[in-house]
């Protein structure tokens, strides 16, 4: 196996990579929750030099951690449990990963502060408070093995929704330049769809308006129209009972409203990462404000 000392000294955009401690000094507790009675096929003398090295390296800039940003030595040990993702790695680093979660806890604490504050003091602070995730693991029955999340979540919302079906501020950190800071609606069910199909048709150049302001084009880019903006991931087929020149139409197909910003590893872990977030989420203050007036 490569030495991970060697993989860690390699260097990206004037930055040397982490080499974390997280494989140096396993865990010797193991009050993790327990599911052995599931994972008979897992190793259980899995050591440090069974870890499989991570897919992506994790810029470490010079004094870090930052209270802005994400520690790398968070990031390290999703990027890490991605490549290791089974009970036996997560026992032997119990603390490494409860690390992680308190690293997050703390940044989210912080977000939900500012995010209430200065931007949106429509979302209850009681809300604010339980905006973080559950990252329960999972049991895979095809592979006989318990996995656990490799991402980091955060939802802050009017109401306490935890599937999306709401409009709402979300941060998703995720190794590889995969990080995500999200506002709207990832989901719309089909009932709703068709209560919001009347507001859509008569309101939805409100709704192209607040994509198109000089905030939003600062974030995403003056070349950005709001068609770019809205995720077209999952659309659908527009009822053949709503005519093709109604107003706004082409909204109609949208299964979800929802705007994303992707950050890559180095402005997560450098300093003004916070402050990077809660642009994105005041630009797009209004977006969701508008959202939350159609779903209520």
């Amino acid at each position: 196996m490569t030495d991970l000392k060697t993989i860690y000294s390699e260097v990206y955009k004037g930055e040397e990579y982490l080499y974390s401690e997280l494989f140096m000094e396993p865990d010797t507790d193991e009050s993790i929750e327990d599911h052995s009675d599931i994972e008979t096929d897992q190793n259980m003398d899995f050591t440090e030099n069974d870890v499989i090295p991570p897919q992506v390296l994790i810029p470490n800039p010079i004094n870090s951690p930052f209270i802005d940003a994400i520690s790398p030595s968070t990031m390290v040990f999703l990027a890490t449990l991605k490549a290791n993702n089974h009970k036996s790695f997560t026992r032997l680093y119990q603390s490494k990963r409860k690390a992680a979660k308190w690293d997050f806890k703390s940044f989210v604490g912080i977000l939900g502060q500012e995010l209430h504050h200065d931007i949106d003091d429509t979302l209850p602070l009681k809300y604010i408070r339980k905006a973080i995730q559950p990252d329960h693991s999972k049991y895979h029955a095809s592979r006989n093995i318990v996995m656990y999340p490799t991402s980091l979540k955060a939802r802050f919302g009017r109401v306490l929704v935890r599937n999306g079906s709401q409009p709402s501020y979300k941060i998703t950190i995720t190794p590889g330049n995969e990080t995500k800071v999200s506002v709207g609606v990832s989901y719309i069910v089909p009932d709703k769809m068709q209560e919001l199909q009347p507001a859509i048709i008569m309101q939805g150049h409100r709704l192209r308006e607040l994509l198109s302001t000089e905030c939003v084009r600062q974030i995403f880019g003056e070349d950005k129209t709001w068609v770019d903006l809205l995720d077209k991931s999952s659309k659908v087929t527009v009822p053949n009972s709503i005519p093709r020149d109604v107003p706004n139409y082409e909204l109609l197909s949208f299964n979800r409203l929802l705007v994303t910003k992707k950050f890559d590893d180095i402005e997560v872990v450098s300093p003004g990462f916070l402050d990077k977030v809660l642009d994105v989420f005041c630009a797009l203050a209004p977006f969701h404000g508008l959202l939350c007036d159609w779903l209520d």
